[in-house]
C-alpha cells in the first residue's frame, strides 16, 4: 500500500521554524532527559558530574580551613615615590625615615628607593617597633636589585638595637652574603651571594628555640635556601627591637660600601617555613600569599 502525503495535510514549513515533533515523541525525549539526570544525581560518586561537584566541595572546604599566612608587624614598599620618610603598610605605623643619600627610582618597572653606599646612608624606624624586643621567631623578607661590583653589589637589611644587636643580610664583594644575628653576641653566617642587575627576593629567618645555631638561621634567596657556612661562636636565643635599611649602623661596618636599590620590606615574629618562603616569591613584589 502507498501512502501519500499532500500539501494539505502537512505544509512545507518555513525553513527557519523547526517542524513540529508529534506529541508522542516530544513526551519520551522529555521523559528520557529527566531519567538521565536522575541517574547523574543518584550515581553522582561515579559519575563524571557527581566527582566535580564532590570534589568542587572538597576544595572549597581545604580552603577555607587553610591557616591565614602570618602578617608582618612593618611593611614598607618603599614605594612613596618622593619625601624623606616611607610608610608602613601593616597598620602599625612604623615608618622608616631615609638619611644621608638616597633617590626614588623605578628600576625594571618597579617603583623603589635607592641607598647610596658607604657614610650615613640609609633608612630606619622612627619608633620602636615594640612586638619584637626579646622574640624567639622572626623573619625578614625584601626585595633587592644590585649591580656590578662591590659597591653596587653590597646592601644591607637590618634589624638593630645598638651596636652588637642585630639581624641583617650583607654582601660581601661580589661572591659572598654575610648575615648577621646578635644580641649582645653574634653569630656570622656566609652564603654565596645573587647574580647583580636583577632583583632578587631575600628571606632570612630566626628560631631562637633551636639548639644550634646552624637550624636557629636560615637564608632563602628567590625561594630556595642558600646553604649557609657558620662564622662565629654567638649564638643568641632572642632578638633586640628596632628596623633599617641600607648602611649598617654598626661601627665596624663604617667603610663598607653597599648601595642598592629596595622594595617591599617586610619584618615578622614568625619562622616563616620553606613554603611561606615560597609563596611570597610567588607573590611578588608587593604581593600578598
Amino acid at each position: 500500500m502507498k501512502l501519500q502525503m499532500t500539501n494539505s495535510q502537512w505544509p512545507i514549513p518555513n525553513p527557519s521554524i523547526r517542524p513540529p515533533i508529534p506529541p508522542k515523541i516530544e513526551h519520551w525525549s522529555l521523559t528520557i532527559c529527566y531519567l538521565l539526570l536522575t541517574a547523574l544525581a543518584f550515581f553522582g560518586g561515579v559519575s563524571t558530574f557527581g566527582q566535580g561537584f564532590k570534589y568542587g566541595e572538597f576544595f572549597a572546604r581545604a580552603v577555607s580551613s587553610a591557616p591565614a599566612f602570618p602578617a608582618p608587624v612593618q611593611r614598607v614598599k618603599c614605594n612613596d615615590g618622593s619625601g624623606g620618610t616611607m610608610a608602613d603598610s601593616s597598620g602599625n605605623n612604623y615608618a622608616m625615615t631615609l638619611h644621608g643619600t638616597y633617590s626614588w627610582e623605578t628600576i625594571n618597572s618597579v617603583n623603589c628607593i635607592y641607598i647610596a653606599g658607604g657614610g650615613e646612608n640609609y633608612a630606619a624606624t622612627t619608633s620602636t617597633i615594640s612586638q619584637m624586643g626579646g622574640v624567639q621567631n622572626a623573619s625578614i623578607s625584601v626585595w633587592i636589585y644590585t649591580t656590578d661590583g662591590y659597591a653596587a653589589a653590597g646592601f644591607t637589611v637590618e634589624y638593630y638595637g645598638s651596636p652588637g644587636d642585630c639581624f641583617y643580610i650583607l654582601p660581601y664583594g661580589t661572591s659572598d652574603v654575610y648575615v648577621e644575628v646578635a644580641n649582645g653576641s653574634g653569630n656570622y653566617p656566609y652564603g654565596a651571594a645573587p647574580s647583580t642587575s636583577a632583583w632578587h627576593h631575600h628571606v632570612l629567618t630566626f628560631d631562637g628555640t633551636q639548639a644550634t645555631a646552624a637550624n636557629r638561621v636560615k637564608y632563602y634567596v628567590d625561594g630556595s635556601a642558600v646553604g649557609l657556612s657558620q662564622s662565629g661562636a654567638g649564638n643568641p636565643s632572642s632578638l633586640p627591637s628596632a628596623s633599617a635599611l641600607g648602611y649598617s649602623v654598626l661601627g665596624q661596618d663604617n667603610n663598607r660600601d653597599e648601595g642598592g636599590a629596595y622594595a617591599d620590606y617586610q619584618l615578622f615574629t614568625n619562622t616563616l617555613t620553606p613554603s611561606q618562603v615560597s609563596a611570597l616569591y610567588s607573590a611578588g613584589i608587593d604581593g600578598t600569599p
